[in-house]
């Protein structure tokens, strides 16, 4: 069993734990030291025996797994399909919805909930799917907000490696909390609620559901028939980066569709 394939049952099982960050990476080189002990067993055996010892320890830690739990982060990858992750203090993926029906396919084919934010995005961003829209668009617009206004430079430095590392080319912004609550009121992803509002802001006669049913590649050919320039909000050290059915979990949710 190489490392993918073993991150991968490894974060299926903490997406049901939800533990701290420290106890997650204290697991997991335990269960790789088991399955890569040689004995008698098979190794599914062994690295099952592992796992369940670990989450046994696991379910017994005081503390600490209500702070695993708590959506700090909301991260919103916008193209067609469109995707939204809401992450923790430490940055593991707590929830994906998709925004449209094929950000739900997506996540169908690439389960994210448990990994770690970069990686989460590396998968999505590598994905055909997404690979052959920003082909044709030339981007991904992704947006990162911070539930207490935080600081998210590290996490869009994250998702720009990711970007490169898909060979994906995005542009990766922050937004304020403010602006989070006002996104999920109208039912829109964050890059798609900047442009309605740009839009609106400049006289352009569209409604909300339109925005909805809209791409960001259309909302973004809209702008440009009228002459709008869609900025794409706060820089915390994250502008552009340039690389060559709906999973859920315990995280925050804004009717997306």
């Amino acid at each position: 069993m190489n490392d993918e394939k073993l991150d991968s049952l490894l974060a299926g099982a903490f997406g049901e734990l939800h533990a701290p960050e420290e106890t997650i990476a204290a697991t997991a080189r335990a269960v790789r030291k088991a399955s890569s002990t040689p004995a008698k067993r098979p190794i599914r055996a062994r690295l099952v025996a592992a796992i369940a010892a670990c989450l046994v320890l696991l379910a017994a830690i005081p503390g600490g797994i209500y702070l695993y739990n708590d959506v700090t982060t909301v991260v919103s990858i916008d193209i067609n399909p469109s995707v939204e992750l809401s992450l923790n203090r430490f940055d593991r993926v707590l929830g994906a919805t998709g925004a449209n029906d094929d950000g739900a396919a997506l996540l169908e084919n690439v389960p994210v909930v448990g990994l770690d934010c970069g990686e989460a995005v590396r998968r999505l961003l590598a994905d055909e799917s997404i690979q052959q829209a920003a082909s044709e668009t030339n981007r991904v617009e992704i947006v990162v907000a911070s539930l207490s206004d935080s600081d998210t430079s590290a996490i869009q430095e994250k998702i720009q490696s990711a970007s490169t590392a898909a060979s994906c080319p995005c542009v990766c912004s922050s937004a304020t909390a403010d602006e989070l609550r006002a996104s999920s009121e109208a039912g829109l992803t964050m890059g798609k609620y900047r442009a309605y509002a740009a839009l609106q802001e400049a006289g352009v006669d569209i409604s909300v559901d339109e925005a909805r049913s809209m791409t960001m590649h259309e909302l973004r050919e809209l702008a440009d028939e009228h002459e709008i320039e869609l900025g794409h909000g706060q820089s915390q050290g994250g502008s552009a980066a340039h690389g060559s059915g709906t999973e859920h979990g315990n995280g925050y949710h804004g009717g997306r569709s």
